[in-house]
């Protein structure tokens, strides 16, 4: 784990997840996390430490209640998005919007297990029918 600042002026780190996988070539390597262009070394250190505290805790099981379940994705969404790279502060906001104002209210004391692709279907088209805006209706879809 080290945190550097890099040419550019921003701040980046690499952490080792102790974790073994294989590489390309079929050889086995420890993974190791790249995060960069963390305008201060704060931001970079507590993004690392969000990476961590979330690698950490773990899904822990179906029986896990939504809230439950976005309490333990969301940090880790964060600071490690679908390409590796940490969100925005203005999506992060926006996800939390829709998070809070929207799913929670529906979806936050259901058992993941019992939340079906039709009632994720239902609820989507609910909020559509009530002129819930394309961007909000987008970023419910993130979550599913």
């Amino acid at each position: 784990m080290s945190i550097t600042r890099s040419k550019k002026g921003t701040w980046e780190f690499s952490y080792s997840t102790g974790k073994k996988i294989k590489s390309k070539n079929g050889n086995s390597r420890y993974e190791v996390l790249h995060r960069r262009g963390f305008e201060t070394k704060k931001e970079a250190e507590e993004t690392l430490h969000k990476l961590k505290q979330g690698r950490s805790l773990g899904y822990k099981s179906t029986k896990q209640s939504f809230r439950d379940y976005v309490a333990w994705w969301f940090p880790r969404h964060q600071v490690s998005n679908t390409k590796g790279k940490p969100l925005s502060k203005r999506t992060i906001q926006g996800y939390s919007l829709v998070l809070e104002n929207h799913l929670d209210t529906y979806f936050g004391f259901k058992e993941i297990s019992e939340i079906e692709p039709i009632d994720i279907e239902d609820y989507l088209h609910d909020k559509t029918m009530e002129g819930l805006s394309k961007f909000i209706t987008n970023n419910l879809k993130v979550v599913f």
